[in-house]
């Protein structure tokens, strides 16, 4: 039996009209993730949050991460065992490469999916979660605008093949075409006419808070009776990254995080042994070491 959902709950939103706060989901295999907000407003951990929750409850025949970093904030996570290729902007050829292999990967599961969408196989490739973290840099750079159109094309028609697009942006400048392709909206700390355009309505003014902010509800919360009004803003407050030590309360610390997966997926002498293929970047100076490792 096939992944029919991919439900990562990631905080809690706020029904002020039956006093609720349920839990925030997203579903990967149903909707691509923009995700806006200024600097520091909680993106990062946003992401980071997510990023571990994949490896929590899914495994190296389940799910691979490609990361295309224009911030620089994921850099922690290139090592993960499900993160097949972590590359920044520094060089051209990251790019190129990232997109040609996601291209590569939509062509081979158009072909083994037969026709049928993703969640209704029965027989299934990975599941693919593309990140690109401060898309505007990658809009505004003219050496990408080769790129753009491939992105637009993975927008479009990998999610139903299996793969799900998560964008972050510092403004919506350039991104705002991208966003028919984009059914989960979320916005921390942006200027009112921002949050308009993105959630295409009005919203009540919120303070500078990390992780507080709005998101479109695209799945619906269990044990809501009556008329539920999906895909409106509502106020949302995302999950910390980690619980602080000796808290009590659900949740990891960093610590007991690290050694769940390490066990999860046989971490021993220095790496991972059940893992994803891994795409390297390579060395600014190639030594013999450096050599032998690549090949």
């Amino acid at each position: 039996m096939g992944i029919e959902k991919m439900l990562c709950t990631l905080g809690r939103f706020d029904i002020p009209i039956i006093q609720l706060q349920p839990p925030f989901v997203v579903d990967l295999l149903d909707s691509n993730i923009a995700l806006f907000g200024a600097a520091m407003s909680g993106k990062t951990t946003f992401i980071r949050t997510l990023i571990n929750i994949l490896h929590k409850q899914y495994d190296e025949k389940q799910e691979q991460i490609f990361i295309l970093d224009f911030g620089g904030a994921l850099f922690e996570c290139k090592d993960l065992p499900l993160v097949s290729a972590y590359f920044d902007n520094s060089n051209e050829e990251y790019v190129k490469r990232v997109f040609k292999i996601l291209d590569n990967i939509l062509r081979d599961n158009i072909k083994e999916l037969n026709g049928k969408n993703y969640r209704d196989s029965e027989v299934q490739p990975p599941h693919t979660t593309f990140i690109i973290d401060n898309i505007n840099a990658f809009i505004d750079e003219p050496r990408y605008t080769a790129y753009q159109e491939k992105l637009a094309k993975l927008c479009r028609e990998g999610l139903s093949k299996g793969i799900t697009i998560i964008i972050t942006a510092l403004d919506t400048k350039g991104v705002i075409p991208y966003l028919g392709s984009f059914k989960q909206k979320i916005a921390f700390e942006m200027p009112m006419d921002k949050y308009s355009e993105i959630f295409n309505g009005k919203v009540s003014l919120i303070g500078n808070n990390p992780g507080h902010g709005f998101a479109n509800v695209t799945v619906k919360p269990e044990g809501i009776t009556g008329t539920f009004r999906m895909n409106l803003p509502y106020e949302v407050q995302c999950f910390f990254l980690y619980k602080p030590k000796n808290a009590d309360g659900a949740g990891d610390t960093e610590e007991s995080f690290a050694e769940k997966i390490k066990e999860k997926f046989n971490f021993s002498e220095g790496k991972y042994l059940k893992c994803v293929k891994k795409y390297w970047t390579f060395p600014k100076e190639l030594t013999r070491e450096e050599y032998e490792r690549l090949k």
